[in-house]
């Protein structure tokens, strides 16, 4: 599906029907912002992972595709820091509390890496801080990322708007196709 990127007052207005889709179909989704010129291939596949179940959904579908092109998969985990600065009265058990956001991140593409060490799939893997998002989008420029293989966790009504979704921001923003897996 096309999705024209809309943010803001316009995204609030018209609403998207390509975020409704991949919101609530049973069906993976891939969604593209523009054309997406030659993809007869797809050199490195992004498996952005939290270690959640719906992360964890998307994770067969990337290896899967980066099977079928004998390509490279990068799995990243991103160290929520909106979490650690809403923790502002945690005060000095704030370094405890990245350490253990940051190893759970390190459990999440690790959890990746062992399943395409399994089906012999090469392998990269990040953890990185920042706003997921924004390191997911930074990752991809940077690293020349094709596709990008992640889940959603399907919230709707008052629940998406109070937590927002990465998915959803990431297929509003992203130049490179999303396939999201709920």
């Amino acid at each position: 599906m096309g999705t024209h990127g809309r943010t803001g007052l316009d995204r609030l207005l018209l609403g998207s029907i390509t975020e409704r889709v991949v919101r609530t179909s049973d069906v993976p989704v891939l969604t593209a912002r523009r054309e997406p010129g030659d993809r007869s291939s797809y050199d490195r596949i992004l498996i952005p992972t939290d270690g959640s179940e719906s992360a964890t959904a998307a994770i067969d579908h990337g290896i899967a595709i980066a099977e079928r092109f004998d390509t490279t998969v990068h799995a990243l985990s991103v160290v929520n820091v909106n979490a650690v600065a809403g923790a502002y009265d945690a005060g000095p058990a704030i370094p405890d509390l990245l350490e253990s956001l940051e190893e759970g991140c390190e459990q999440a593409v690790e959890t990746v890496e062992d399943e395409c060490e399994n089906r012999d799939v090469d392998i990269v893997t990040d953890v990185v801080q920042g706003t997921p998002y924004r390191a997911i989008r930074e990752y991809v420029d940077d690293e020349g990322i094709d596709l990008i293989t992640m889940g959603t966790h399907g919230r709707t009504g008052l629940e998406r708007y109070l937590i927002g979704s990465v998915t959803e921001r990431t297929v509003r923003t992203s130049d490179v196709p999303v396939l999201s897996v709920r």
